[in-house]
Protein backbone atom coordinates (compact mmCIF):
# COMPACT_ATOMS: atom_id res chain seq x y z
CA UNK A 1 0.00 0.00 0.00
CA UNK A 2 1.00 3.57 -0.76
CA UNK A 3 -0.01 6.45 0.70
CA UNK A 4 0.74 10.26 0.04
CA UNK A 5 -0.91 12.75 1.36
CA UNK A 6 -1.09 16.35 -0.79
CA UNK A 7 -0.60 19.15 1.73
CA UNK A 8 -0.82 19.54 5.19
CA UNK A 9 -3.19 18.07 8.00
CA UNK A 10 -4.99 21.12 10.13
CA UNK A 11 -8.28 22.88 10.57
CA UNK A 12 -8.88 23.64 7.17
CA UNK A 13 -12.03 21.61 6.29
CA UNK A 14 -9.59 21.09 3.08
CA UNK A 15 -6.89 19.15 4.79
CA UNK A 16 -9.49 16.08 5.23
CA UNK A 17 -12.46 16.15 2.74
CA UNK A 18 -12.95 17.05 -0.59
CA UNK A 19 -11.72 20.12 -1.59
CA UNK A 20 -13.47 23.14 -3.93
CA UNK A 21 -11.44 21.16 -7.38
CA UNK A 22 -12.91 17.80 -6.12
CA UNK A 23 -9.29 16.37 -5.76
CA UNK A 24 -9.24 14.84 -2.12
CA UNK A 25 -6.23 14.97 -0.10
CA UNK A 26 -5.06 11.80 0.38
CA UNK A 27 -4.01 9.23 -2.43
CA UNK A 28 -3.87 5.30 -1.80
CA UNK A 29 -2.67 2.87 -4.47
CA UNK A 30 -3.49 5.46 -7.29
CA UNK A 31 -7.11 6.07 -5.78
CA UNK A 32 -8.66 9.46 -3.99
CA UNK A 33 -9.52 9.68 -0.23
CA UNK A 34 -9.78 11.25 2.48
CA UNK A 35 -8.43 10.77 6.01
CA UNK A 36 -10.31 8.89 8.93
CA UNK A 37 -10.49 10.48 12.20
CA UNK A 38 -8.45 8.42 13.60
CA UNK A 39 -6.01 8.53 11.00
CA UNK A 40 -5.52 12.35 11.64
CA UNK A 41 -5.06 11.43 15.29
CA UNK A 42 -2.52 8.70 14.15
CA UNK A 43 -1.07 11.28 12.30
CA UNK A 44 -0.79 13.74 15.68
CA UNK A 45 0.69 10.81 17.39
CA UNK A 46 -2.42 10.34 19.50
CA UNK A 47 -3.89 6.97 20.43
CA UNK A 48 -7.00 6.12 18.18
CA UNK A 49 -10.58 7.94 19.55
CA UNK A 50 -8.33 9.97 21.79
CA UNK A 51 -10.49 12.91 20.67
CA UNK A 52 -13.86 10.69 21.16
CA UNK A 53 -15.46 11.98 24.14
CA UNK A 54 -18.13 13.90 25.45
CA UNK A 55 -20.47 13.35 22.07
CA UNK A 56 -18.14 15.39 19.98
CA UNK A 57 -19.48 15.57 16.45
CA UNK A 58 -16.89 14.52 13.48
CA UNK A 59 -15.97 18.44 12.83
CA UNK A 60 -15.94 19.35 16.22
CA UNK A 61 -12.78 16.17 16.74
CA UNK A 62 -10.91 17.69 13.62
CA UNK A 63 -11.45 21.04 14.35
CA UNK A 64 -9.79 19.94 18.44
CA UNK A 65 -7.33 18.20 16.12
CA UNK A 66 -6.43 21.28 13.70
CA UNK A 67 -5.62 23.18 16.89
CA UNK A 68 -3.59 20.58 18.35
CA UNK A 69 0.33 20.31 18.51
CA UNK A 70 1.55 17.18 17.31
CA UNK A 71 3.39 15.19 19.63
CA UNK A 72 6.70 13.74 17.55
CA UNK A 73 6.63 17.62 16.93
CA UNK A 74 6.89 18.61 20.60
CA UNK A 75 9.90 16.26 21.58
CA UNK A 76 11.74 17.14 18.83
CA UNK A 77 11.42 20.82 20.01
CA UNK A 78 12.04 19.63 23.93
CA UNK A 79 14.57 17.30 23.52
CA UNK A 80 17.00 20.13 22.90
CA UNK A 81 16.05 21.88 25.37
CA UNK A 82 15.76 18.96 27.97
CA UNK A 83 19.34 17.96 27.24
CA UNK A 84 20.57 21.67 27.72
CA UNK A 85 18.75 22.01 30.95
CA UNK A 86 20.00 18.82 32.44
CA UNK A 87 23.86 19.61 31.17
CA UNK A 88 23.32 22.86 33.30
CA UNK A 89 21.75 21.22 36.20
CA UNK A 90 24.49 18.59 36.40
CA UNK A 91 27.43 21.49 36.15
Amino acid sequence: MRVLIDGCVGQQSGSHCPRKNNILPVFEDGYETCLLITEVEALFGLTTHYTDACNLSITDRKKLLGRAWCVPVIIQILKPLAEELSRLWLN
